[in-house]
Protein backbone atom coordinates (compact mmCIF):
# COMPACT_ATOMS: atom_id res chain seq x y z
CA UNK A 1 0.00 0.00 0.00
CA UNK A 2 2.78 2.50 1.11
CA UNK A 3 4.48 1.78 -2.14
CA UNK A 4 1.05 2.11 -4.24
CA UNK A 5 1.20 5.86 -2.80
CA UNK A 6 4.53 6.80 -4.10
CA UNK A 7 4.21 5.71 -6.95
CA UNK A 8 1.67 7.90 -7.00
CA UNK A 9 2.95 11.02 -6.01
CA UNK A 10 6.05 9.84 -8.69
CA UNK A 11 3.45 10.13 -11.04
CA UNK A 12 1.87 13.22 -10.27
CA UNK A 13 4.94 14.65 -10.30
CA UNK A 14 6.24 13.10 -13.44
CA UNK A 15 2.98 14.57 -15.42
CA UNK A 16 3.72 18.58 -13.72
CA UNK A 17 7.34 18.51 -14.89
CA UNK A 18 5.75 17.19 -18.54
CA UNK A 19 3.45 20.07 -18.30
CA UNK A 20 5.98 22.36 -17.56
CA UNK A 21 8.44 21.97 -19.96
CA UNK A 22 5.86 21.75 -22.86
CA UNK A 23 5.00 25.43 -21.41
CA UNK A 24 6.26 28.14 -23.56
CA UNK A 25 5.80 32.02 -23.47
CA UNK A 26 7.53 35.01 -20.98
CA UNK A 27 5.42 37.65 -19.96
CA UNK A 28 8.23 40.03 -18.50
CA UNK A 29 11.47 39.76 -16.41
CA UNK A 30 13.12 42.53 -14.10
CA UNK A 31 15.52 44.97 -16.43
CA UNK A 32 18.61 46.81 -15.54
CA UNK A 33 21.69 48.66 -16.37
CA UNK A 34 25.11 47.74 -15.22
CA UNK A 35 27.86 48.69 -16.34
CA UNK A 36 27.26 49.26 -19.76
CA UNK A 37 25.46 45.85 -19.57
CA UNK A 38 21.31 45.50 -20.35
CA UNK A 39 20.25 42.30 -18.30
CA UNK A 40 16.72 40.72 -18.12
CA UNK A 41 16.38 38.50 -15.24
CA UNK A 42 13.32 35.94 -14.53
CA UNK A 43 12.09 32.95 -14.50
CA UNK A 44 11.74 30.71 -17.65
CA UNK A 45 8.27 30.57 -18.04
CA UNK A 46 6.53 33.19 -16.30
CA UNK A 47 3.53 33.26 -14.94
CA UNK A 48 5.91 30.62 -13.02
CA UNK A 49 3.59 28.28 -10.94
CA UNK A 50 4.39 25.85 -7.98
CA UNK A 51 5.40 22.63 -8.15
CA UNK A 52 5.79 23.08 -12.32
CA UNK A 53 9.27 22.75 -13.96
CA UNK A 54 10.83 25.88 -14.92
CA UNK A 55 14.29 27.62 -13.98
CA UNK A 56 15.89 30.81 -13.81
CA UNK A 57 16.78 33.12 -17.14
CA UNK A 58 19.00 35.71 -17.12
CA UNK A 59 20.06 37.57 -20.71
CA UNK A 60 23.19 40.10 -21.21
CA UNK A 61 23.89 41.94 -24.19
CA UNK A 62 25.23 45.55 -24.63
CA UNK A 63 24.68 47.86 -26.69
CA UNK A 64 26.22 49.33 -29.62
CA UNK A 65 25.59 52.24 -31.21
CA UNK A 66 25.93 52.60 -34.96
CA UNK A 67 25.81 56.34 -34.70
CA UNK A 68 28.15 58.20 -32.72
CA UNK A 69 30.82 56.15 -32.02
CA UNK A 70 29.64 54.77 -28.60
CA UNK A 71 30.97 51.59 -27.40
CA UNK A 72 29.98 49.44 -24.01
CA UNK A 73 28.65 51.88 -21.51
CA UNK A 74 28.08 54.89 -23.91
CA UNK A 75 24.17 55.47 -23.52
CA UNK A 76 24.51 58.55 -21.74
CA UNK A 77 23.99 61.93 -21.85
CA UNK A 78 25.58 65.22 -19.99
CA UNK A 79 22.92 66.34 -17.44
CA UNK A 80 22.76 70.20 -16.32
CA UNK A 81 24.90 69.28 -13.60
CA UNK A 82 27.73 67.99 -15.95
CA UNK A 83 27.00 64.59 -14.58
CA UNK A 84 26.59 61.46 -17.31
CA UNK A 85 22.81 60.42 -16.86
CA UNK A 86 22.09 57.24 -18.87
CA UNK A 87 18.56 57.98 -20.82
CA UNK A 88 18.85 55.80 -23.72
CA UNK A 89 19.61 52.37 -21.51
CA UNK A 90 17.12 49.75 -20.75
CA UNK A 91 15.75 50.55 -17.21
CA UNK A 92 18.73 53.02 -16.61
CA UNK A 93 16.46 54.92 -14.94
CA UNK A 94 13.62 53.34 -13.94
CA UNK A 95 11.77 50.14 -14.20
CA UNK A 96 8.06 49.29 -13.26
CA UNK A 97 6.80 46.04 -11.94
CA UNK A 98 3.72 44.59 -13.41
CA UNK A 99 0.82 47.08 -13.49
CA UNK A 100 -2.36 45.56 -13.17
CA UNK A 101 -5.83 47.07 -13.37
CA UNK A 102 -5.59 50.21 -11.24
CA UNK A 103 -2.11 50.22 -10.10
CA UNK A 104 -0.06 52.88 -10.15
CA UNK A 105 3.80 53.57 -10.85
CA UNK A 106 5.50 57.10 -9.93
CA UNK A 107 8.99 58.29 -11.23
CA UNK A 108 10.58 61.94 -10.22
CA UNK A 109 13.04 63.72 -12.64
CA UNK A 110 16.29 65.38 -10.66
CA UNK A 111 17.72 68.41 -11.39
CA UNK A 112 20.94 66.57 -13.00
CA UNK A 113 18.23 65.72 -16.20
CA UNK A 114 17.38 69.38 -16.93
CA UNK A 115 17.58 69.93 -20.54
CA UNK A 116 17.28 65.88 -21.71
CA UNK A 117 14.45 64.23 -23.39
CA UNK A 118 13.96 60.79 -21.85
CA UNK A 119 12.47 58.23 -24.16
CA UNK A 120 10.11 54.77 -21.96
CA UNK A 121 8.40 52.01 -23.31
CA UNK A 122 6.32 49.19 -22.09
CA UNK A 123 8.18 45.87 -22.09
CA UNK A 124 5.44 43.58 -22.55
CA UNK A 125 4.22 45.62 -25.76
CA UNK A 126 7.21 47.10 -27.96
CA UNK A 127 4.59 49.59 -29.74
CA UNK A 128 3.60 51.48 -26.81
CA UNK A 129 6.60 54.07 -26.64
CA UNK A 130 6.12 57.67 -24.49
CA UNK A 131 9.19 60.36 -23.81
CA UNK A 132 9.67 62.70 -20.69
CA UNK A 133 11.32 66.20 -21.66
CA UNK A 134 13.09 67.76 -18.23
CA UNK A 135 13.02 71.80 -18.31
CA UNK A 136 12.81 75.04 -15.75
CA UNK A 137 10.49 76.48 -18.33
CA UNK A 138 8.18 73.83 -18.13
CA UNK A 139 4.29 74.85 -16.77
CA UNK A 140 4.18 71.38 -15.43
CA UNK A 141 5.13 71.12 -11.90
CA UNK A 142 4.11 69.24 -8.45
CA UNK A 143 2.21 65.93 -9.99
CA UNK A 144 1.49 64.65 -13.70
CA UNK A 145 -0.94 61.97 -14.45
CA UNK A 146 -0.36 59.57 -17.42
CA UNK A 147 -3.22 56.94 -18.30
CA UNK A 148 -2.11 53.55 -19.74
CA UNK A 149 -4.48 52.45 -21.72
CA UNK A 150 -4.55 49.47 -25.02
CA UNK A 151 -1.49 50.32 -27.14
CA UNK A 152 -0.83 54.05 -25.56
CA UNK A 153 0.08 56.23 -23.26
CA UNK A 154 -1.99 59.21 -22.21
CA UNK A 155 -0.42 61.82 -23.20
CA UNK A 156 2.70 59.72 -24.54
CA UNK A 157 4.94 62.75 -24.35
CA UNK A 158 5.03 65.65 -21.55
CA UNK A 159 7.40 68.32 -20.69
CA UNK A 160 8.18 68.87 -17.09
CA UNK A 161 10.31 70.78 -14.44
CA UNK A 162 12.60 69.09 -12.23
CA UNK A 163 11.27 67.31 -9.63
CA UNK A 164 7.62 66.79 -10.68
CA UNK A 165 6.14 63.45 -9.78
CA UNK A 166 5.15 61.45 -12.60
CA UNK A 167 2.39 58.75 -11.96
CA UNK A 168 1.60 56.66 -14.70
CA UNK A 169 -1.98 54.20 -13.78
CA UNK A 170 -3.11 51.08 -15.76
CA UNK A 171 -6.53 51.57 -17.07
CA UNK A 172 -6.56 48.24 -19.03
CA UNK A 173 -7.26 44.64 -17.74
CA UNK A 174 -4.16 43.47 -18.95
CA UNK A 175 -0.66 43.67 -17.38
CA UNK A 176 1.17 46.53 -18.49
CA UNK A 177 4.84 48.30 -17.52
CA UNK A 178 6.62 51.31 -18.05
CA UNK A 179 10.78 51.40 -18.52
CA UNK A 180 12.97 53.85 -19.50
CA UNK A 181 15.60 54.07 -22.58
CA UNK A 182 14.72 53.30 -25.99
CA UNK A 183 12.89 49.72 -27.02
CA UNK A 184 15.47 47.18 -27.39
CA UNK A 185 16.74 46.24 -31.29
CA UNK A 186 14.47 44.18 -33.21
CA UNK A 187 11.45 46.13 -32.39
CA UNK A 188 12.44 49.65 -33.07
CA UNK A 189 12.11 50.98 -36.98
CA UNK A 190 15.07 52.95 -37.19
CA UNK A 191 17.71 50.80 -36.21
CA UNK A 192 19.58 53.40 -34.02
CA UNK A 193 21.01 50.56 -31.70
CA UNK A 194 22.38 46.81 -32.13
CA UNK A 195 21.64 45.10 -28.29
CA UNK A 196 24.96 42.75 -28.95
CA UNK A 197 25.08 39.80 -27.13
CA UNK A 198 27.82 38.88 -23.98
CA UNK A 199 28.91 35.20 -24.59
CA UNK A 200 31.14 32.69 -22.24
CA UNK A 201 29.21 34.20 -18.96
CA UNK A 202 28.43 30.76 -17.97
CA UNK A 203 32.01 30.52 -16.66
CA UNK A 204 31.97 33.60 -14.49
CA UNK A 205 28.49 34.41 -13.20
CA UNK A 206 25.94 32.43 -11.16
CA UNK A 207 23.17 32.85 -9.82
CA UNK A 208 21.04 32.72 -6.28
CA UNK A 209 17.80 32.09 -5.97
CA UNK A 210 15.89 32.85 -2.92
CA UNK A 211 12.48 31.86 -1.28
CA UNK A 212 11.73 35.41 0.37
CA UNK A 213 9.28 33.97 2.98
CA UNK A 214 11.24 31.82 4.25
CA UNK A 215 14.65 32.83 3.05
CA UNK A 216 15.67 29.80 1.81
CA UNK A 217 17.98 30.08 -1.14
CA UNK A 218 20.73 28.09 -3.45
CA UNK A 219 22.87 29.30 -5.83
CA UNK A 220 22.76 27.37 -9.24
CA UNK A 221 24.80 27.27 -11.95
CA UNK A 222 24.25 28.57 -15.07
CA UNK A 223 24.35 27.01 -18.64
CA UNK A 224 24.93 28.38 -21.98
CA UNK A 225 21.63 27.77 -24.23
CA UNK A 226 22.42 26.49 -27.71
CA UNK A 227 21.53 28.82 -30.73
CA UNK A 228 20.78 31.89 -28.17
CA UNK A 229 24.07 34.16 -27.35
CA UNK A 230 23.63 35.73 -24.34
CA UNK A 231 20.87 33.49 -23.06
CA UNK A 232 21.99 31.56 -19.80
CA UNK A 233 19.23 29.39 -18.07
CA UNK A 234 19.32 27.03 -14.98
CA UNK A 235 16.65 24.36 -13.95
CA UNK A 236 14.55 24.40 -11.23
CA UNK A 237 10.96 23.36 -9.57
CA UNK A 238 9.86 26.15 -7.18
CA UNK A 239 7.86 24.33 -4.75
CA UNK A 240 6.76 27.04 -2.51
CA UNK A 241 4.01 30.31 -3.70
CA UNK A 242 5.12 33.65 -2.96
CA UNK A 243 7.83 36.63 -3.73
CA UNK A 244 11.40 35.28 -4.79
CA UNK A 245 14.40 36.90 -5.56
CA UNK A 246 17.26 35.88 -8.36
CA UNK A 247 20.75 37.34 -7.32
CA UNK A 248 23.05 37.92 -10.06
CA UNK A 249 26.86 37.61 -8.80
CA UNK A 250 30.57 37.47 -10.43
CA UNK A 251 32.23 39.36 -13.16
CA UNK A 252 31.65 40.22 -17.10
CA UNK A 253 35.16 40.91 -18.49
CA UNK A 254 36.57 42.33 -15.29
CA UNK A 255 33.19 44.22 -14.61
CA UNK A 256 32.24 43.53 -10.96
CA UNK A 257 28.64 42.71 -11.10
CA UNK A 258 26.27 41.89 -7.85
CA UNK A 259 22.47 42.48 -8.60
CA UNK A 260 19.48 41.12 -7.05
CA UNK A 261 16.32 41.41 -8.99
CA UNK A 262 12.68 40.32 -7.24
CA UNK A 263 9.58 39.31 -8.55
CA UNK A 264 6.42 41.32 -8.61
CA UNK A 265 4.90 40.84 -4.54
CA UNK A 266 8.23 42.92 -3.90
CA UNK A 267 8.15 45.35 -6.26
CA UNK A 268 10.12 43.74 -9.13
CA UNK A 269 9.48 42.94 -12.66
CA UNK A 270 9.20 39.27 -13.35
CA UNK A 271 6.49 36.89 -11.45
CA UNK A 272 5.61 35.42 -8.12
CA UNK A 273 4.92 31.93 -7.64
CA UNK A 274 1.47 31.37 -8.08
CA UNK A 275 -0.48 28.00 -6.89
CA UNK A 276 -1.02 25.61 -9.83
CA UNK A 277 -4.73 25.06 -8.76
CA UNK A 278 -5.37 28.26 -11.07
CA UNK A 279 -4.67 26.40 -14.12
CA UNK A 280 -6.73 23.69 -13.15
CA UNK A 281 -10.42 23.15 -14.93
CA UNK A 282 -12.48 22.01 -14.47
CA UNK A 283 -11.82 20.04 -11.40
CA UNK A 284 -9.14 21.75 -8.84
CA UNK A 285 -6.45 18.59 -8.06
CA UNK A 286 -4.61 18.67 -4.76
CA UNK A 287 -1.73 20.82 -4.04
CA UNK A 288 1.90 18.55 -4.14
CA UNK A 289 2.42 20.03 -0.44
CA UNK A 290 -1.17 18.38 0.27
CA UNK A 291 -1.03 15.52 -1.22
CA UNK A 292 2.19 15.15 0.79
CA UNK A 293 0.81 15.91 3.72
CA UNK A 294 -1.89 13.28 3.09
CA UNK A 295 0.78 10.72 2.30
CA UNK A 296 2.76 11.36 5.46
CA UNK A 297 -0.19 11.18 7.73
CA UNK A 298 -0.83 8.27 6.22
CA UNK A 299 2.17 6.85 6.75
CA UNK A 300 2.80 7.61 10.32
CA UNK A 301 -0.76 6.14 10.91
CA UNK A 302 0.81 2.78 9.14
CA UNK A 303 3.45 2.93 11.20
CA UNK A 304 1.68 3.65 14.31
CA UNK A 305 -0.17 0.83 13.60
CA UNK A 306 2.84 -1.41 13.29
CA UNK A 307 4.13 -0.60 16.37
CA UNK A 308 0.94 -0.93 18.32
CA UNK A 309 0.71 -4.70 16.38
CA UNK A 310 4.42 -4.81 17.81
CA UNK A 311 3.62 -3.92 21.16
CA UNK A 312 0.42 -5.79 21.65
CA UNK A 313 2.17 -9.16 20.45
CA UNK A 314 4.77 -8.14 22.86
CA UNK A 315 2.19 -7.70 25.55
CA UNK A 316 0.42 -10.87 24.60
CA UNK A 317 3.93 -13.01 24.25
CA UNK A 318 4.45 -11.74 27.72
CA UNK A 319 1.41 -12.24 28.83
CA UNK A 320 1.35 -15.51 27.83
CA UNK A 321 4.65 -16.41 29.77
CA UNK A 322 3.54 -14.90 33.02
CA UNK A 323 0.46 -17.44 32.49
CA UNK A 324 2.71 -20.31 32.52
CA UNK A 325 5.03 -19.32 35.23
CA UNK A 326 2.36 -19.18 36.96
CA UNK A 327 0.35 -22.48 35.94
CA UNK A 328 4.17 -23.91 36.48
CA UNK A 329 4.29 -22.83 40.20
CA UNK A 330 0.60 -24.07 40.93
CA UNK A 331 1.43 -27.68 39.47
CA UNK A 332 4.50 -27.45 41.54
CA UNK A 333 2.73 -26.57 44.61
CA UNK A 334 0.05 -29.37 43.86
CA UNK A 335 2.83 -31.85 43.35
CA UNK A 336 4.54 -31.20 46.94
CA UNK A 337 0.73 -31.09 48.26
CA UNK A 338 0.38 -34.53 47.11
CA UNK A 339 3.85 -36.00 47.92
CA UNK A 340 3.01 -34.58 51.62
CA UNK A 341 -0.18 -36.35 51.88
CA UNK A 342 0.87 -39.20 50.39
CA UNK A 343 4.01 -39.75 53.19
CA UNK A 344 1.56 -39.15 55.47
CA UNK A 345 -0.38 -41.80 54.79
CA UNK A 346 2.48 -44.12 55.01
Amino acid sequence: MLVGLRNIILAIASVWVVLGLGASGVLAHGHRHVGGYNFAVGFIMEPAYEGLANGVEVRVTWAAHEEGGHGRGGNSAQGHEGMAVDVEGHGALFVSPGLNHEDTFSFEPGHDMEGLTIPYHNHLDHDMTGSITVTHDAQASGTVEIEIHDKMYLPAEITVQPGTRIVWTNHTSSPQSVTSGGVPMGSRADGETEEVPVEGLEETLKVEITHVPTKESRVLELRAVADSPGHYTADLIPTAQGVYEMRVFGGIEGTSIDETFVSYGGGGGFSDVLPVGDLQFPVQLPEVREIEGAVRGALDTAQQAQDAALSAQAASANTLGIIGIVLGAVGTVAGAGGLTVAMRKR
